[in-house]
Formats: structure tokens, sequence, C-alpha cells
């Protein structure tokens, strides 16, 4: 791990293993428009393995650096979340998107250029947002919580994780989403949820997909929650009832284009708090957060409006 000696107000977290393993590789070409985009006495780490970008995170801010920003994709940037959120309030998150799939960066307005991204962050553009919290049961049984920027599901998502982190590199990262969603679809079985939201009564449905959003893409560029927006105190909940293979093979695109929520099964749902619970004994429904699976159902997903502050864009206002 390279570490330079004096800390400054920024601090920058690389994942070098982004895009592939190219995220090492493309480092001094992003250092380089850090330095010419005006920042002096760069300071930075590169990841080692999971759970280093959240350990940095938590340190940088807890020795009060004023900006920390995330160099890689939506796990890394989660890892950050995690580390930062809960600390020092000063600190404010930003990002030099390089990961494949890169989804949080859509509803941001990032792109991958380095160039712009710099002028982001040295800029006056912040943004006060919501993020999700998630509480769920861990694969070794015991109780867990995680916060997210993005998007949180679960069922056959959690599958189509296992799937591409399994998948050899080398191909483009999108047809790795595909194919696995294809090959998750053959293996999957629609599961029996109860789901809970705020104070409304309870209902249960066999469902393929269960999302919380704050942000609206997922998957590597599939628009999952066209409706979402990060700074309005609320999640968007699409619940996509039991699906068939057909439906997934012909009407697959519509993800893609947000069409999706048109489809009779498909239902669009917003609030604050909702808990999912499976309904038939023995049955393992697990979660999907930003490309990973840290557990299982039950689960309850909320919103924490107005929690944390980023360099972004400001694009839009909230809806309340």
């Amino acid at each position: 791990m390279t570490l330079a000696a004096d800390h400054k107000s920024s601090f920058f977290i690389v994942n070098p293993k982004a895009v592939g393993g190219a995220g090492s590789r493309r480092w001094n070409n992003i250092m380089r428009a850090i330095v010419e985009g005006g920042f002096a006495g760069v300071d930075w780490a590169f990841t080692e393995g999971p759970g280093d970008a959240g350990r940095l995170a938590r340190e940088a801010a807890d020795r009060g650096v004023t900006l920390v920003v995330s160099v890689g994709g939506d796990g890394t940037n989660n890892e950050v979340l995690n580390g930062v959120f809960g600390r020092d309030t000063s600190t404010v998150v930003g990002f030099i998107p390089q990961g494949t799939g890169g989804d949080f960066r859509r509803p941001l307005g990032l792109t991958k250029d380095p160039v712009r991204a710099v002028e982001i962050l040295r800029g006056d553009d912040e943004r006060t947002i919501d993020i999700g919290r998630l509480s769920f049961t861990a694969l070794d049984g015991t109780r867990a919580e995680r916060l997210y920027f993005n998007i949180a599901s679960c069922g056959m998502s959690g599958v189509v994780d296992r799937y591409v982190n399994a998948a050899r590199r080398g191909f483009g990262r999108k047809l790795v989403y595909a194919l696995s969603t294809l090959r998750a679809s053959f293996r999957y079985r629609p599961q029996r949820v109860r789901v809970t939201l705020d104070d409304a009564a309870p209902f249960d449905a066999t469902v393929s997909l269960v999302i919380a959003a704050n942000g609206t893409h997922f998957g590597n560029g599939m628009k999952i929650a066209p409706s979402a927006i990060i700074d309005d105190g609320l999640l968007d909940v699409v619940v996509v009832e039991a699906v068939s293979r057909a439906d997934i093979f012909l009407k697959g695109w519509r993800l893609y284009n947000g069409t999706h929520v048109t489809q009779p099964y498909v239902k669009q749902l917003t609030g604050r708090k909702v808990t999912v619970e499976p309904l038939t004994a023995g049955d393992e429904v697990l979660i999907d957060l930003d490309g990973e699976v840290p557990g299982r159902l039950p689960a309850t997903f909320e919103i924490l409006p107005q929690a944390i502050r980023i360099k972004a864009p400001k694009l839009n206002a909230g809806k309340a």
C-alpha cells in the first residue's frame, strides 16, 4: 500500500482491481488529472482487499480529512460510505468513477472521465443526499447492518451476483451481467415473501425481485427504478412478481430503458421503510448490495434523508 506521509484535506482511496484489474494501470493518468486540476500534496492509498476501502475512509474521517474520494466502482463507493458515515460530519465524499458498471454515477450525472471528475471535485457543486440502511441476516446467520448509496434488492439479483462474481475476467461487464441474468433465469425459482411498506398492511407475493432503490440503475446499466431521486427522502420500491423465462428473454431489454415498470407483473411503490420476509420455511432469499451478496432475508430497508454530503452536480431537486 502506498500512502503519503503528510495528510492533507483530501484523500483518494483507489481500488486497483477496478475495471477488471485496470484500476492500478489507470492511476498514473488519474493522478496527472488530479495534480493538473489543482490538488497539491495528493494523499492516496491503494486498497488491498475487501473492507480496506471502508477502513481507509474511516481513518481519514477520524483524522479530519474534509474530502474523501472513492476511485473505483459501486463496491468501493459502498465501503467508503460505510467508513465515513457517522464519523466527522464535516467530511464530504467525492467520486472518480472507474468501476466496470458504475451504476451510482448515472443519477449523479458523472462520467468516467477523470478530468471532468476532478473539475467537479475542485468546484463548488455539492449535494446533500439520502442514503439507504439495510438490516439483514448475514450468511453466517447473525444480524448485520449496511448502508448504501444506490440500490439494495433481494431475489434473483443475489443469484445473478454469484454468477457474475464467479465469471472469468476479460469479457465485457455488460455481457457478463446479461449472460449471468439468463443463467440465473434457468436456476432461480420465484420465492414467496411478505412485504410491509411503512405502516400499510403487509402483502404476500411470489417474486422474482424486490428492489429498495435510492438511485435509478443497477446491474451494469439496468434502469430498474426509473422514478427514483436520490434526495427526495423516499425509497422507490419495485416488486417484480413471478416472471416467466420467456418474458426474461423477450422483454429483458425493457430493464435498460425503464419500461419494464409498465408490465402487469411489476409494482412501483414509494415509502420510507420496507420489510421483506420469506414465507417458505428454509427458503434462502439472497440479498444483492452493490454487486455483492452480504446475506439473506428477513431484511429491512429504510431511507435516511439528507444524510451525507457529496461532490456532484445539482441536477434536480427532491420531490419530498
